[in-house]
């Protein structure tokens, strides 16, 4: 493997553990404290802003750990790996504790909270790219040439001091 994927590799795994470490956590707090009080939707959907700022801010770590990349598909690469390891370990620890099959599963979801988990998922995989396409972009207009004559390899430019009269 090259330099590049192991780097996903790793970003990716560091990406997963921050997002399912918070989301773990905020988990816990969800169905401890508040499904009681108000239900599993409303408790599901009310959390979902604040794992969406959680993938924001982790890929936003990730991301500027990541450069120099001088292509998107480390970025891309980062987001599936950790996808694939939270649907992988979720189903493993979920359904492994629950003791319920992958059907049952699905079937107990309610479907407007499912339907806001799986736009998150689909989120949490691409943010690594979204951010990484933004520092690109930011980072090759940081690089251009300040003045428009430097940009032709002039040697002499206009100034623009005035001299006095």
């Amino acid at each position: 493997m090259t330099r590049l994927s192991w780097s996903a590799i790793k970003y990716g795994i560091v990406y997963f553990a921050l997002v399912f470490g918070a989301g773990f956590i905020l988990g816990v707090v969800r169905v401890l404290a508040v499904e009681p009080e108000i239900g599993t939707r409303y408790a599901e959907l009310i959390e979902m802003p604040v794992m969406l700022l959680v993938i924001y801010l982790s890929a936003r770590f990730v991301v500027s750990k990541m450069y120099p990349v001088k292509s998107m598909l480390p970025f891309l690469f980062t987001g599936l790996i950790a996808l694939a390891l939270l649907l992988t370990i979720e189903f493993t620890l979920v359904l492994g504790l629950r003791g319920i099959s992958m059907e049952q599963y699905l079937d107990s979801r309610d479907a407007i909270a499912f339907g806001a988990y799986i736009l998150a998922l689909i989120v949490f995989a691409l943010m690594p790219l979204l951010l990484g396409t933004g520092q690109n972009r930011r980072d090759a207009s940081q690089t251009q040439p300040a003045e428009p004559g430097a940009a032709r390899g002039a040697k002499f430019t206009r100034s623009r001091r005035r001299d006095p009269d």
